[in-house]
């Protein structure tokens, strides 16, 4: 476990002699690059932690194992790997996508160790499942792991856009595509798998933390029915919807980001 700040390239920045610290986790194939225009605004009253899943932007590839990550629960131990080796307590988590379910069990096996969550794009599951509307039919789920498995860049040449949206700015869908072309393939599709195939939906009633939901108004990723839903099913919750567009607002409108957390940390 000492060597879990270098594995997940953790970087530790903001105001070492605070009293609060935030931990910043991202999403699918990005990196902890994604949160540079949401840190500044936090860095001067808090000490801040950002770090890499393993599998990810700077993380070291060769710990990677399907047997430990073919699910969430090895990341979920990777996030309170990080929190005992740097003696943290009590932390806020700001997460997105699939990184708010990491957080969500983590804090199911260690409590004691999170204060708060800011959950932005979350989802507990992908998949249409009857009345729950998750944004995905289980057989354009499985036409995702084909491409991924027949030709993971093609598949990415047209992912990357439709997730990061604005097109008037094409350097952001640039960016996202490198990040995760910059992964192995065969790390790429159990990571897809393991995102697109978890149900957590009946853990939410669990997370007895303050949740603030921060949910992106055109997302084609996780469709607003998904923050909804958790802002019913977990005990105490408040949805703020984001005005932009795209799955990364905190790349494609760090501002309205920002408003929307204001308070609550």
């Amino acid at each position: 476990m000492t060597d879990r700040l270098r594995t997940n390239n953790v970087t530790v920045a903001g105001n070492p002699h605070a009293e609060r610290t935030l931990v910043f986790a991202h999403g699918f194939g990005s990196n902890q690059q994604f949160w540079r225009f949401i840190t500044p605004a936090y860095e001067k009253d808090h000490r801040l932690v950002l770090y890499d899943m393993t599998g990810c932007g700077g993380s070291d590839i060769k710990e990677f194992s399907r047997l430990r990550y073919g699910g969430l629960e090895g990341h979920a131990q990777d996030l309170i790997d990080i929190c005992d080796v740097l003696g943290m307590r009590q932390v806020s988590v700001i997460s997105h996508s699939i990184s708010t379910m990491i957080s969500a069990l983590a804090y199911l096996q260690r409590p004691a160790l999170f204060e708060k969550f800011v959950w932005l794009g979350a989802t507990p599951c992908l998949c249409n499942h009857g009345a729950y509307v998750g944004g995905f039919e289980a057989a354009e789920l499985d036409a995702i792991y084909e491409a991924i498995s027949i030709d993971f860049f093609g598949w990415l040449r047209g992912a990357a856009p439709a997730a990061m949206k604005n097109p008037n700015r094409p350097e952001l869908a640039a960016e996202h595509m490198q990040c995760v072309a910059a992964m192995r393939p065969d790390i790429a599709l159990p990571l897809a798998r393991m995102t697109f195939q978890m149900d957590l939906r009946h853990k939410m009633s669990r997370i007895s933390l303050p949740v603030l939901l921060l949910q992106p108004t055109d997302d084609d990723f996780v469709p607003a029915e998904v923050g909804r839903y958790l802002q019913k099913h977990l005990p105490h919750a408040q949805l703020s919807l984001v005005p932009s567009e795209g799955h990364f607002p905190q790349l494609s409108h760090p501002d309205a980001m920002l408003a929307a957390m204001a308070g609550f940390l």
